[in-house]
C-alpha cells in the first residue's frame, strides 16, 4: 500500500511544480488554445509527471497528463479567473491526476481505503513535503483570487513592494500554522492571529480605510482557514500510520 500512496503523492508534487513553481507569470496572462504557452505548460506538466512515476515504460501518462492540461487550462481562459475558476480548474487536475494513479496501479480503491497503510519514513515526508508545498503556492494563488474584489488600487495594494511583501509574510503564517498543528501547538496559533490582527488593523486605522481593512481581514482569515484545514488532514493522514 505504501508504495501505491507514494506514486500518487509523487503525481501530486509534479502537478504542484508544473502549475505554480515552473509557470512564468507571462503563461498565465495568455493560455488560449491558440497561445503557445498552453502547450508548453502542458509539455512541462506531462513532463514531469511522466518523470515523477520513476517508470519510463509508461509513455502514455506523458499523453494524458499533456493532453487534459491543455483542455482544462484553455477551457479555464474562457472563463472570469476568478477563485471559483481556480479551484474547479484545480479539482479537475487532481481528478486526472487520480483516475491516473488507479490506472497506473491497478489498486481497488475500496481495499485500499480499508487497509492499514504501512508507517515507511519515505511516505511520511512526501505527505510533509506535498503539505508545506500546498500551503505556499496552490494556497497564495487561492487567497489572491479570492481577495481580489477587496483591492483598491488608489490605497497602495499594488504597488509590487507592498504586494511581494504580504505574499512573503503569508508564506511564513501558513508555513508556522502548519508546523504548530503538526507539532500539537496549537495555543501559539491564536497568538499569532492577534498579533497580526493587531499589527495590520493598526496600519488599516492610520489609512482609515475600510475596505483596505476588509481585504486585510479577509485574506488573513482565510490564509489562516486554509492552513489550519491543510495541517488537521496532514496530521489525521500521517497518524494513520
Amino acid at each position: 500500500m505504501q508504495i501505491q500512496l507514494d506514486l500518487l503523492i509523487r503525481l501530486l508534487l509534479a502537478h504542484i511544480l508544473a502549475d505554480f513553481i515552473f509557470q512564468p507569470d507571462a503563461f498565465l496572462k495568455n493560455k488560449s488554445f491558440k497561445s503557445p504557452s498552453l502547450y508548453i505548460h502542458g509539455l512541462i506538466a506531462g513532463f514531469l509527471a511522466y518523470l515523477f512515476i520513476f517508470d519510463f515504460s509508461e509513455v502514455w501518462i506523458f499523453v494524458v497528463i499533456f493532453v487534459s492540461h491543455v483542455i482544462i487550462d484553455g477551457f479555464k481562459s474562457m472563463s472570469k479567473n476568478g477563485s471559483m475558476a481556480f479551484i474547479l480548474d484545480q479539482l479537475s487536475h487532481i481528478i486526472i491526476i487520480v483516475i491516473c494513479w488507479i490506472l497506473l496501479t491497478g489498486i481497488n480503491v475500496t481495499d485500499f481505503i480499508k487497509n492499514d497503510i504501512d508507517r515507511i519514513l519515505f511516505t511520511r515526508i512526501l505527505i510533509y513535503v506535498l503539505s508545506f508545498a500546498l500551503i505556499i503556492w496552490p494556497a497564495n494563488v487561492l487567497i489572491y483570487k479570492s481577495t481580489r474584489i477587496w483591492k483598491n488600487k488608489d490605497n497602495g495594494l499594488e504597488k509590487q513592494d507592498a504586494k511581494d511583501g504580504s505574499k512573503y509574510i503569508g508564506y511564513l503564517e501558513r508555513t508556522l500554522i502548519l508546523i504548530f498543528i503538526l507539532s500539537d501547538i496549537y495555543e501559539i496559533i491564536g497568538f499569532l492571529i492577534a498579533a497580526k490582527s493587531i499589527f495590520r488593523f493598526r496600519g488599516s486605522k492610520e489609512a482609515d480605510d475600510n475596505k483596505k481593512a476588509e481585504y486585510i481581514l479577509i485574506g488573513t482569515l482565510l490564509s489562516f482557514l486554509i492552513s489550519i484545514l491543510i495541517g488537521l488532514m496532514a496530521k489525521s493522514l500521517l497518524e494513520s500510520f
